[in-house]
């Protein structure tokens, strides 16, 4: 029932509000089968996707059946046909076998479980309502390469952070010295040094 609940609210949320409010939403998550059925298709109808790699074979071949076409002209191998004359025989021509369904399916879904660091394979929507564009595989290893993480700018992010949002240590420790346990005795003092840990007694048989 929750998932249904789930499904129902993003549903609403990507057919519905995204759409009708011209809301440009993103949806991220880490693999397709720890959705409901009903999300994974709710999903699959945005327009833009961008897919890592997936660990899961199911998953991977449901991309493959979701993203490619078959193509009855993949030709998987030649072979000979032969003719008789006069106890002679010869090659006379070529057939050819190509891949059936299945087997382009298989062979499709390993584009979406060899992804390497940082590959995606990504399906752009050209427009409202078009999803027939390509797969194209992209990178974002070169992504702010050499520039990411600034040294400088994270020192003083963590500065300000820790000024508006942080509490002095020994101030946590004092709260924490103070608080009492279940048997009525205080917490030993946190040690602030590995070489300062004392020793602890057992009290209880929870201790």
């Amino acid at each position: 029932m929750t998932h249904d609940l789930f499904s129902s609210d993003i549903d609403e949320l990507v057919n519905i509000i995204a759409r009708n409010y011209s809301v440009w939403l993103t949806i991220a998550h880490q693999e397709l089968f720890q959705l409901p059925e009903r999300l994974q298709k709710t999903l699959m109808s945005m327009g833009t996707q961008m897919i890592g790699v997936t660990s899961d074979p199911d998953t991977a071949e449901f991309l493959a059946r979701r993203f490619y076409a078959y193509d009855a002209n993949w030709v998987r191998k030649y072979e000979p046909i032969y003719s008789s004359f006069m106890g002679m025989e010869r090659v006379i021509d070529w057939r050819s076998v190509e891949y059936s369904v299945e087997e382009q399916r298989v062979l499709r879904s390993h584009d979406f479980t060899n992804l390497g660091r940082f590959e995606f394979l990504m399906r752009p929507a050209p427009a409202e309502g078009e999803t027939r564009a390509d797969l194209s595989k992209v990178s974002i290893s070169p992504f702010d390469q050499g520039i990411y993480p600034d040294d400088d700018v994270t020192a003083q992010a963590r500065l300000l952070l820790a000024q508006r949002c942080g509490r002095p240590i020994e101030e946590v420790i004092q709260e924490l010295d103070g608080r009492p346990t279940k048997w009525g005795r205080r917490l030993p003092r946190r040690a602030a040094h590995a070489d300062e840990i004392p020793e602890y007694e057992i009290i209880g048989d929870e201790g």
